[in-house]
């Protein structure tokens, strides 16, 4: 064999092994066939971990968007409530009128409330009055995790001893809501006009 032979025959040794690394053939070509594979499977792994993090993520942002918009509904629901039971009073069941306000409270408006309740009660039966009301339109101002400004539209209707009559009232109140434990209390009333 020349010199010339012998580097053919290692040419060719070398083709042959890379044929093989290529077709992933031999006891030669499975180390790199596993190297080719090991690549994708670490790219398909990251891939999956960012998409299970970008799910969390997305997750977690749909249950606070849908948490904002409960406690928004929930507050306005509740200023709702209480402008109507602060507009519909009647004689007969004065008592039961002013406990659904003063449950509807906290803070300075609770403690103002309560205290002007003798009177309240007492002019109300003394004058015969039916008052009742309903909710023409609402909507937040703002409203916080845990404190919310709404503004409430009533329309309601009058009557009493000097006028038996039904006259109409509409009332605009500004409402300022606290969230106690899970209830949304009011903490202040306004009526606007």
């Amino acid at each position: 064999m020349t010199a010339r032979d012998s580097r053919t025959d290692d040419r060719s040794t070398d083709d042959r092994s890379t044929d093989g690394d290529a077709a992933g053939s031999g006891a030669a070509g499975e180390p790199t066939t596993a190297r080719r594979l090991r690549l994708p499977l670490a790219l398909l792994s990251v891939l999956a971990l960012l998409l299970a993090v970008a799910a969390v993520v997305l997750g977690l942002q749909v249950r606070s968007a849908h948490a904002t918009t409960q406690a928004r509904e929930d507050a306005v629901a509740a200023a709702e409530q209480q402008a109507v039971n602060v507009t519909s009073l009647s004689a007969q069941d004065i008592d039961a009128a002013l406990a659904r306000v003063a449950d509807g409270g906290t803070g300075d408006f609770k403690a103002e409330y309560d205290q002007q309740a003798a009177k309240l009660k007492e002019a109300v039966t003394s004058q015969q009055v039916v008052a009742t009301s309903s909710v023409v339109d609402s909507a937040v101002v703002r409203a916080g995790d845990d404190d919310a400004l709404v503004l409430v539209v009533i329309d309601g209707s009058v009557t009493n001893k000097a006028q038996p009559t039904a006259q109409p009232r509409r009332y605009r109140m500004q409402l300022e809501l606290a969230r106690v434990g899970d209830r949304w209390l009011t903490s202040s009333l306004s009526i606007l006009s």
